[in-house]
């Protein structure tokens, strides 16, 4: 039978920080570019573009989400960061249909450690639990955080490795393409309450 949810209980960023702010704007980044958190409708990093995130949750709502396009490139300082994909209606939670997406295209790149402290320790992406849209890792990443989307799917379609050193929390897994997927789980990680590793379908 399938897993417990281990994340259930995981609160969305309105309740963990009311403070956020709210910029409301469709981020396009296209040079170097450092942005601090808060809740954007869409972040797009295009073609020579590098995205430095600061420390702090990044909370995005269009449809479109965030994007790495292919030449772009997102870093991040010491404190790491969590990408969270909601819905038009934040901080209302996805009614069980759309969402943000996260999408990284083939040489793209992601290269943002997750928060090591808070609430959000260990956790690199985090969709709403409504939200139904598709992750997709189409290039070569490394994420050393856990990725958890319960109603959502993750595929994976690169030609090159992509690596999880953590958690994989989502409805339906897909994996396409010559790359190997390689999911490394240590339950030592900072997530609260994980035991042994899962797989939840």
């Amino acid at each position: 039978p399938p897993a417990v949810d281990p994340l259930a209980d995981l609160r969305p960023p309105d309740q963990v920080d009311p403070s956020l702010r709210v910029v409301d704007t469709a981020e396009v980044i296209t040079d170097n570019t450092p942005l601090q958190p808060g809740v954007y409708r869409s972040i797009d990093v295009r073609s020579g573009g590098i995205l430095t995130l600061e420390e702090g949750v990044y909370v995005v709502t269009d449809f479109t989400g965030f994007t790495v396009r292919t030449g772009g490139q997102v870093v991040g300082t010491g404190g790491g960061a969590t990408i969270f994909l909601a819905c038009g209606e934040y901080p209302a939670p996805c009614g069980g249909s759309g969402g943000a997406r996260f999408r990284l295209e083939d040489e793209g790149r992601f290269n943002v450690d997750p928060p090591t402290t808070g609430e959000y320790a260990g956790l690199s992406i985090f969709a709403d639990k409504g939200n139904t849209r598709t992750m997709r890792l189409l290039g070569p990443v490394t994420l050393n955080g856990a990725v958890y989307a319960a109603s959502g799917r993750l595929v994976v379609n690169s030609p090159d490795p992509v690596e999880i050193n953590a958690l994989v929390a989502v409805d339906r897994l897909l994996k396409d393409g010559a790359g190997q997927l390689q999911v490394t789980y240590d339950p030592g990680s900072p997530l609260i309450g994980i035991g042994r590793p899962v797989l939840i379908r």
